[in-house]
């Protein structure tokens, strides 16, 4: 009985540590790409989602989603469309391998404004 009592603790012991392995195998959080749809498009000339809200947006659906930095530069690219989409195609700093996040936010701006003008913003 002592032998069949150190058998199955034994063996306990090694379905446990094969668990905590697996375990750790396994990434700790699952990224939610259904909230790629909350991003509106973003054409660069439509007054109802303006670059700053593009931004926004995206960095929420991010946080709230789970993805990495590369996964929002990647489903931003996604959501471009007409003028920006083009954009996009011609610019060859945006197609690099380690662009980061804060990169491709930085070059929007340069190339397109808000059209929301500033008596807009005032009032």
């Amino acid at each position: 009985m002592a032998e069949t009592v150190a058998q199955q603790l034994a063996r306990l012991q090694a379905e446990v540590q094969n668990l905590r392995a697996q375990q750790q195998m396994r990434p700790s959080v699952t990224k939610d790409m259904s909230l790629l749809s909350l991003i509106p498009q973003w054409t660069g000339t439509d007054k109802r989602a303006p670059l700053t809200q593009f931004f926004e947006v995206t960095e929420i659906a991010a946080r709230i989603g789970c993805w990495s930095e590369a996964d929002m530069v990647q489903l931003a690219i996604f959501r471009l469309s007409d003028i920006t989409r083009a954009f996009y195609d011609e610019t060859c700093v945006l197609h690099g391998r380690n662009i980061t996040w804060a990169n491709f936010k930085a070059i929007f701006p340069k190339c397109f404004r808000d059209v929301k003008t500033d008596q807009y913003r005032f009032t």
